[in-house]
């Protein structure tokens, strides 16, 4: 439920950066929203992200190193391509690795992605 909330406040925050009032005016006609996980995602993540309104089609995956771990490089290139309000999930803990995404790496990135103009929020999620 942690994970849920945390999806649910950065939709909340980066739709209203971009104009939005989920409260107010609910989902139907928001801007599309992204959001950016690795690929090796716990398969929970997706399912908040259809119970939050966002449907699986909002996520874009990034690659991993050999410990599931987000690869900031790559973080960066797939940014590059995006644009609008945008939700970035980080781990802390992977299930099957134990290991937690550079968050400090992660940050400088989202931090750029949001220099850029895009309304940006990272969340860490926990299997």
């Amino acid at each position: 439920m942690a994970n849920f909330t945390c999806l649910a406040a950065a939709r909340h925050e980066v739709l209203r950066q971009a104009g939005w009032d989920v409260e107010a005016d609910g989902l139907a006609g928001a801007p599309r929203l992204t959001v950016v996980v690795k690929t090796g995602v716990h398969s929970t993540c997706c399912a908040r992200c259809r119970y939050l309104g966002l449907g699986e089609r909002s996520a874009v995956l990034v690659p991993c190193d050999d410990q599931d771990r987000v690869r900031p490089d790559a973080l960066a290139e797939t940014l590059a391509s995006v644009r609008g309000p945008t939700i970035v999930a980080v781990e802390c803990g992977n299930v099957n690795t134990g290991s937690f995404d550079d968050f400090a790496a992660v940050a400088d990135v989202v931090d750029a992605h949001r220099d850029r103009g895009n309304p940006t929020w990272c969340t860490s999620t926990a299997p």
